[in-house]
């Protein structure tokens, strides 16, 4: 690093003062600090949804033919 606070570009991303990062094993994601509530909300509603899925998976309940109807009502 040569000085804080600017801009920086690292294999091609952009990362800006304030930007959060976001890595795992796939890579890295930039979220824009205005964009952060956003992001919060969407990645809990994908969560909820996950939950829901494997809950049904694991009921005794499941069959693949059923999983068609209940994941277009759910």
């Amino acid at each position: 690093m040569i000085e804080q606070g600017q801009d920086l570009v690292i294999s091609g991303l952009l990362i800006r003062t304030g930007d959060v990062l976001v890595c795992d094993g796939d890579g890295i994601t930039r979220i824009e600090p205005r964009l952060l509530n956003d992001v919060i909300r969407a990645c809990q509603e994908v969560r909820a949804k996950e939950a829901k899925i494997h809950k049904y998976f694991s009921s005794p309940d499941f069959d693949s033919d059923a999983w068609e109807s209940w994941k277009n009502t759910n």
